[in-house]
């Protein structure tokens, strides 16, 4: 850029914006208490979405946490909510568990060039399968009679589980 272009003068601001510009800002305490302020809406607008997060306290393996989300208070007991994703946990548990199988079939796999991968399937595979499984009977006996809806995990990249709305499109 040549210095005879910074030089230039400024064109004229239209009346609209130059009297948003010289619009006295409002302090930071009253932006964050407008932020907090619960917005006026219609309750038909407002849908239901809770996301269960990962729990890491037992190590990296997919597990999701147990405690009933403060959204879900009053729609599910703490303890069906609890029973539900406890036996989604155990499904995802025993997917992790190493075996002396696993690891001779990922050995033999490796020696074959990984063709041995598309004659047999994997034992994680069939465990996140089942875990899907567990996920659907749980929302069909537990979540479904109530408005909502358990989405699988794997739907989500094993990152969380999401309850929502069962009136929301997918």
């Amino acid at each position: 850029m040549s210095s005879d272009a910074s030089a230039a003068p400024i064109a004229a601001v239209p009346k609209e914006l130059a009297a948003v510009a010289s619009a006295p800002v409002p302090p930071p305490a009253a932006m964050a208490a407008a932020a907090a302020a619960p917005a006026a809406t219609d309750d038909a607008d407002e849908r239901l979405v809770v996301f269960v997060l990962r729990d890491y306290t037992h190590g990296v393996g997919p597990q999701f946490e147990t405690a009933l989300p403060p959204k879900l208070s009053g729609l599910i007991a703490p303890e069906i909510f609890r029973s539900s994703i406890e036996r989604i946990n155990a499904e995802l548990a025993v997917a992790e568990q190493h075996s002396v199988a696993l690891y001779l079939k990922n050995f033999v796999s490796c020696l074959t060039g990984y063709l041995l991968d598309h004659c047999t399937t994997n034992p994680y595979d069939v465990a996140l399968q089942r875990a899907s499984e567990v996920a659907d009977r749980e929302d069909a006996k537990v979540f479904k009679p109530i408005g909502l809806k358990l989405v699988d995990p794997l739907r989500r990249g094993l990152r969380v589980i999401e309850i929502r709305d069962r009136n929301l499109d997918d």
